[in-house]
């Protein structure tokens, strides 16, 4: 995915921005995503609009809410778009544990008619090299 145009930043927790986008698609064994009627072609191009916004909040003092939600509509199909919408709660539990639950929202109808979701409880431990 590319994209160009403009971004405005409505607060410090809060920017969107929308343009103009391109979208890629390769594969080998799944032409059907690529090439729906003669399963040859192995790359897809499209073009179209874009729109990101992002999120970031700041909950309580160890407790940090991001979300990005990006939505892609190529212009031969600007009446169905394409749908990521990516949160992430992050709790840091000590100085070297933190928490993260991450909840994924995909759809795009040329994969799929259904929505994907995809959760994760996920623990790592951060440390500062320098």
């Amino acid at each position: 995915m590319q994209a160009i145009g403009m971004a405005y930043k409505v607060s410090p927790n809060f920017t969107t921005r929308l343009g103009l986008g391109f979208q890629e698609t390769f594969t080998n064994d799944f032409r059907h995503y690529t090439d729906p009627e003669n399963l040859v072609d192995k790359f897809k191009f499209e073009t179209g609009l874009e729109s990101v916004t992002n999120a970031n909040f700041t909950l309580d003092d160890n407790l940090l809410f991001t979300s990005e939600l990006r939505l892609f509509s190529a212009f031969d199909e600007l009446d169905v778009w394409d749908v990521r919408f990516d949160n992430t709660i992050t709790a840091q539990v000590t100085k070297l544990v933190n928490v993260n639950l991450n909840v994924l929202l995909i759809y795009d109808k040329s994969q799929t008619l259904k929505t994907q979701i995809k959760e994760a409880l996920q623990i790592g431990i951060t440390y500062n090299l320098f």
